[in-house]
């Protein structure tokens, strides 16, 4: 097409050339939510709802995807084809299904995307499992979320059953820096793989060690379908969790330091011991202190924290004494620390050695977690978690049947050991759970669980040979 125009006496030829998309020659594929052979738990007479996610490869192109080929149980409804409104190459479809109780057991399905230039892509298959409850995830005990510092780094969600680690490979958590009122900018920042995170018995712990957040940004949590699973039938998933409002935090604005005051007099001689919460010493103009008390107190008054037990605020007081050929000089230094609202999901408690406690645990609250430091190598250490009741009397007293798992603290958790043995003598004790072990300087982290689901009370005992009683 050629268009003519005159500009002061003279003729200016246009000439317009149309633009066609290209044509994509590469099959559509399958992006999800489920990966292939994953398994659905789902209840009869209650409908479940499956997104089937599949895209065009190629950018700026004519071709658009014609059809989703479905293989289904009796009673699947699939919804129209709809183009997603942040990506033009990628396209949604519903899958929707009430069973009934007669259709109990296994169904497959299995979809096929395909384009408008006939091209078919590869087949997709699960599972639908018929009354086995997927694992859900509970929004309530996400920790944390709101306001977090720049460099948090463990990230928790519970769920409602038992789960472990998925059988499926490249199932992620998913960090994603939110744009303001542009939510098809969302940018991913970093994502979690399933093997790298570790599991409890109705717990996941996400780490992002080594990420700086921005400062004064949103961000927000996705899970991929599968990250959680059940030890039962087909190996029954959680349901992805792609909402952008599920699990949200922000990076502060301004770091939190703190202040210590310090005063000592003119050269004196010694050593200063650090303390397991900075790891550090301090150093002086031609001087060093010698710690020779630590005290700490725990807060445990009620936060809004899935774990009754976490710590609201930590109160550390330090004494120091420094002496010199000449004089000896006392200072006491005084430190508060207030934690955040969000709890150390790894540690949530810290022990002391010699220590004797009754904890009694429930359904709401099935896990008894605490950490202890073991300040020099080669201590011996006991830890015992003894109902003391007779095999007689077990089932009517109310005592738990604990199980006791040990993990060393490094960049990640590693088990050392698992036991739920306690005194050899059937008649005296049957049920408890006790660990003793050499171990070497650092930190420890001890869970008391109940396999069997049989809670109740139990008594906690830590002891070890060493020097030094705070841990």
């Amino acid at each position: 097409q050629v268009i003519s125009t005159k500009i002061r006496n003279s003729t200016v030829l246009f000439e317009l050339t149309p633009t066609h998309a290209s044509l994509c020659h590469i099959p559509p594929v399958y992006l999800g939510d489920w990966q292939r052979d994953a398994c659905v738990g789902v209840n009869s007479n209650s409908t479940v709802e499956l997104r089937i996610v599949v895209e065009i490869s190629c950018q700026n192109t004519s071709t658009k995807i014609q059809d989703i080929l479905t293989i289904s149980p009796q009673g699947m409804t699939k919804s129209y084809i709809t183009q997603d409104p942040m990506s033009s190459n990628t396209y949604i479809m519903h899958l929707q299904w009430q069973p009934r109780p007669d259709q109990y057991g296994i169904h497959q399905v299995c979809v096929t995307p395909a384009d408008s230039e006939g091209q078919i892509g590869s087949q997709t298959c699960f599972n639908l499992q018929v009354d086995v409850k997927s694992p859900t995830f509970i929004r309530d005990s996400i920790v944390p979320t709101g306001i977090v510092a720049q460099n948090q780094n463990i990230w928790s969600i519970s769920t409602d059953v038992d789960i472990v680690r998925p059988t499926h490979r490249n199932v992620y958590a998913r960090f994603i820096k939110r744009v303001p009122f542009n939510s098809s900018r969302d940018t991913e920042i970093i994502r979690v793989n399933s093997d790298n995170a570790h599991y409890d018995r109705r717990r996941i712990t996400f780490y992002t060690d080594g990420t700086i957040w921005e400062k004064g940004q949103n961000y927000y949590i996705i899970l991929d379908g599968g990250i959680a699973e059940i030890n039962q039938a087909c190996g029954v998933q959680s349901a992805p969790v792609i909402g952008s409002n599920f699990w949200t935090f922000a990076i502060e604005m301004t770091h939190t330091t703190e202040s210590t005051q310090i005063t000592t007099s003119k050269s004196p001689i010694g050593t200063l011991s650090s303390i397991v919460e900075s790891n550090t010493s301090e150093e002086f103009s031609s001087s060093t202190v010698k710690v020779i008390s630590t005290e700490a107190t725990i807060s445990t008054s009620p936060t809004n924290t899935p774990d009754p037990f976490a710590s609201a605020s930590l109160t550390t007081k330090r004494r120091t004494t420094a002496t010199s050929t000449t004089k000896t000089t006392t200072t006491t230094t005084t430190t508060t620390t207030t934690a955040s609202t969000s709890p150390n999901v790894i540690c949530p408690r810290w022990l002391q050695f010699g220590l004797i406690i009754n904890v009694t645990t429930n359904a709401s609250h099935p896990e008894f977690t605490f950490c202890f430091h073991v300040n020099q190598s080669s201590s011996d250490v006991t830890v015992a978690a003894n109902t003391w009741v007779p095999c007689a009397n077990w089932k009517v007293s109310g005592a738990g049947d604990p199980l006791m798992d040990l993990y060393v603290i490094g960049n990640n958790l590693k088990m050392l050991a698992q036991n739920d043995d306690g005194n050899s003598i059937p008649h005296l004790n049957c049920y408890a759970s006790v660990l003793s072990y050499r171990l070497d300087r650092g930190n420890y982290r001890v869970v008391i669980r109940h396999h069997k689901c049989l809670y109740g009370y139990f008594e906690v005992r830590l002891s070890a040979e060493t020097t030094n009683p705070f841990i």
